[in-house]
C-alpha cells in the first residue's frame, strides 16, 4: 500500500467541499488513515511550501509559462517570482481553516493526482475535482497577485508525502 498527503485548501473548506472530496477518494478505493481540520500556524505554512532555490525556480517558471501563453511577460527571474508566489500561497493557506488528510491504497499518489486534476483549475477536465469545482487559473491568480484557488493540494512524490504528513500529524 502507498500513501499520499492531501490538503483541502481554504476555498474547498469554505465552499463545503470536504465531504465531496473525501467521497471521491473513497469511491476510488483510497482509505482515509488520518484527517484533521485546523488553522495553520505560520511555521506550518513555512514548512508546507519549501523555500529552496529549485522549488522556487519551478514555481516561478510555471507562472511565467502560463502568462507567456497569453502574451504577458513576467519581468522577474524565476526564483524571484517563485518567492512572490510562495508568499501568496502562504497567505492563502493561513487565511482560514484547511483539512489535512493522509490516504492509503494501491498507487495512492497516482490515483489521487488523477482524481484531483492539474494545478490550473481552468484547464482541468470535467470529472476531476478541480475540473468540477475550480474555475480559477494560474493566469488570473498571477494577474491578481494571489494564489490559485484550486481546492486541493496533493503531494507530488513519496518524499513530499512523508515530509508533509509530519507537519500535520504526529
Amino acid at each position: 500500500m502507498a500513501k499520499v498527503f492531501i490538503l483541502i485548501k481554504p476555498d474547498g473548506v469554505k465552499r463545503g467541499l470536504v465531504g465531496e472530496c473525501v467521497n471521491r477518494f473513497e469511491n476510488a478505493g483510497l482509505k482515509v488513515v488520518a484527517m484533521r481540520m485546523l488553522k495553520l500556524s505560520e511555521a506550518m505554512a513555512d514548512k508546507l511550501y519549501p523555500s529552496d532555490k529549485q522549488w522556487l525556480e519551478n514555481l516561478g517558471m510555471k507562472a511565467k509559462e502560463s502568462m507567456n501563453k497569453i502574451g504577458k511577460d513576467i519581468k522577474d527571474d524565476n526564483v524571484s517570482h517563485g518567492k512572490k508566489v510562495r508568499q501568496w500561497l502562504m497567505d492563502y493557506v493561513l487565511s482560514s481553516p484547511v483539512v489535512a488528510m493522509v490516504l492509503d491504497g494501491n498507487d495512492a499518489m497516482t490515483v489521487a493526482r488523477k482524481l484531483v486534476g492539474p494545478t490550473d483549475g481552468a484547464a482541468a477536465s470535467a470529472g476531476t475535482i478541480r475540473g468540477d469545482f475550480s474555475s480559477d487559473s494560474i493566469v488570473t491568480a498571477t494577474s491578481d497577485g494571489r494564489a490559485n484557488m484550486n481546492v486541493l493540494h496533493v503531494s507530488s512524490d513519496e518524499k513530499e508525502t512523508e515530509n508533509q504528513t509530519k507537519i500535520f500529524f504526529d
